[in-house]
């Protein structure tokens, strides 16, 4: 199974890659600030599950709340669906997407991404999902000591 990681090299990247290789996984594409455009394609070409970890959360300029995370979620649903790659994606967000801010928006613009990428998904006839976590759900602890799949505990973008 190859696990695609946006935004490895940030705290929760990183911890999830060390978790994931603890757990037997081998084939993990970890695309970092590094990554080249080609690198994120060819990962998400051949992913069968994706972890959208990354995101602008210190910027230089205001400006890079919209290009590193509305839009690199844009980008990351849009090549899923022009590869045909259903595979499911989980995306995280912050309880600053209910602020009326920049940071805010561009997470809310995340999730709105997930809900477009499981649109497509179902007018696909795809039983695939994509997923987005907020963090009242992550900060509970509540997937640290379970294998429940995901899809009994947590409902899909819709």
């Amino acid at each position: 199974m190859r696990i695609v990681i946006t935004g490895a090299d940030g705290f929760i990247g990183r911890n999830l890659s060390v978790r994931l290789g603890e757990l037997g996984h081998t084939d993990i594409a970890r695309i970092t600030l590094d990554s080249s455009d080609e690198d994120l394609k060819a990962a998400l070409k051949g992913a069968d599950f994706v972890s959208h970890l990354a995101g602008i959360n210190r910027p230089k300029d205001v400006s890079e709340f919209a290009t590193g995370n509305a839009g690199l979620t844009e980008t990351v649903c849009s090549l899923l669906a022009e590869y045909g790659n259903k595979a499911p994606v989980v995306l995280s967000s912050s309880t600053q997407a209910a602020l009326d801010n920049p940071y805010g928006q561009s997470k809310l613009a995340n999730m709105m991404f997930a809900r477009e990428l499981q649109r497509r998904f179902e007018a696909a006839g795809s039983t695939k999902k994509a997923y987005y976590v907020h963090p009242g759900v992550s900060a509970t602890g509540l997937f640290a000591r379970t294998d429940t799949p995901l899809d009994l505990v947590m409902k899909p973008a819709v």
